[in-house]
C-alpha cells in the first residue's frame, strides 16, 4: 500500500502487515498499535493534528520482537486512527473518536458501510486469518498454543510497570501460565533493576477485548494474554497522555533490556508450564 508516515510527513510503500518467522515457532505475538502509517487513498480525509504520534505505541514492535525465543510476531504498520486492529467487529477498527484523547478523527463525514466493508476486508480479515492460522498451526505441534497482544500504556508516574490481562467473566488462559509469566517476570526486572511498582493483573487493563479476546480459550487449548508496559520504564519524563513524543524519545538500550527481561520470561514459562 501506499501510506503517509504520521511521524516523518513521507509517501511510503509498504504492507499493511509485518509477520516475522522464527526457526523455532514456540507461541505467536500480536502487536496492533505499533503503526505510524495512514493508507493515501482511505476514503476520509484524516484529522492530522488527531494522529499525532503519542496515539501509536511508540516502542512495541522492538520491545514484543520475541524471535530469538520462539515467537511468531504480526507487527501493523497501520496507524490505530485509521484502522484500529485490537477492536472487534464490523465497527469496532473505524471509531470516530480517539478514545485515548477525545479527538475525532476524520474532519469529513463518516465512512460509509460499504466503505467500512472494503477496508475491514483488505486489512483487518488478512491480519486476524494470518493469527489464527498460525495459532492454529502451533497447536497442533504443541498441543497448546500461546499469543501475546503486546502494548504499551501511560496513566502517569507510579503506576503498574507491567499489566497482564487475562479476561475477566471468560478466562482467556491458564491460570497457570498468567502467573508464572507475572513471576517471572517480576524476577528478571527485579535481576535487572527495573522493577518499580509492581506488576498489575487485569489492572488496568483486562485483555478482554481485542486479539487477546478474539482467540482465548484455554479449554480449546489457545492461551491468550495481553501484556502492556508502562512508557516509564523506556520514555524519560513522560507524564502526560497528551504530551508529544516521537521515536527519538524511545531509550533503545532500556528497550533490549526489557525485551530480554520478556524473553526470559516468556522462555521459563512456556518450558515450566505448556513443556513448549
Amino acid at each position: 500500500m501506499q501510506a503517509y508516515n504520521t511521524e516523518t510527513g513521507q509517501i511510503e510503500t509498504l504492507d499493511s502487515f509485518v509477520l516475522q518467522n522464527t526457526s523455532n515457532p514456540r507461541f505467536v505475538v500480536g502487536i496492533p498499535h505499533c503503526g505510524l502509517h495512514l493508507p493515501t487513498n482511505f476514503p476520509r480525509q484524516f484529522n492530522l493534528y488527531g494522529t499525532i504520534v503519542n496515539d501509536s505505541d511508540l516502542g512495541s514492535r522492538e520491545l514484543f520482537d520475541l524471535t530469538e525465543v520462539g515467537g511468531v510476531v504480526a507487527s501493523v504498520n497501520l496507524h490505530r486512527n485509521a484502522i484500529d486492529l485490537n477492536r472487534l467487529g464490523l465497527d469496532g477498527p473505524f471509531k470516530r473518536k480517539n478514545k485515548k484523547t477525545g479527538q475525532e478523527k476524520y474532519p469529513a463525514p463518516d465512512l460509509t458501510d460499504e466503505e467500512k466493508k472494503k477496508l475491514f476486508g483488505d486489512f483487518y480479515v488478512p491480519f486476524y486469518r494470518k493469527i489464527k492460522e498460525t495459532l492454529f498451526s502451533l497447536r497442533e505441534i504443541h498441543e497448546n498454543a500461546v499469543l501475546i497482544s503486546g502494548h504499551t500504556f501511560n496513566l502517569g508516574k507510579g503506576k503498574v510497570d507491567i499489566c497482564i490481562g487475562g479476561g475477566v467473566d471468560k478466562k482467556l488462559c491458564s491460570l497457570d501460565f498468567k502467573y508464572a509469566l507475572a513471576k517471572n517476570l517480576e524476577k528478571t526486572l527485579t535481576n535487572a533493576g527495573l522493577y518499580r511498582n509492581g506488576i498489575g493483573m487485569n489492572c488496568p487493563f483486562n485483555g478482554k477485548d481485542g486479539i487477546s479476546g478474539q482467540f482465548g480459550n484455554p479449554e480449546k487449548g489457545v492461551h491468550t494474554l495481553l501484556v502492556e508496559f508502562n512508557r516509564e520504564l523506556f520514555i524519560d519524563c513522560y507524564e502526560e497522555p497528551t504530551k508529544p513524543y516521537t521515536s527519538r524519545s524511545v531509550d533503545p538500550r532500556r528497550i533490549t533490556v526489557l525485551r530480554r527481561c520478556l524473553e526470559e520470561a516468556m522462555d521459563v514459562s512456556l518450558r515450566d508450564v505448556f513443556g513448549i
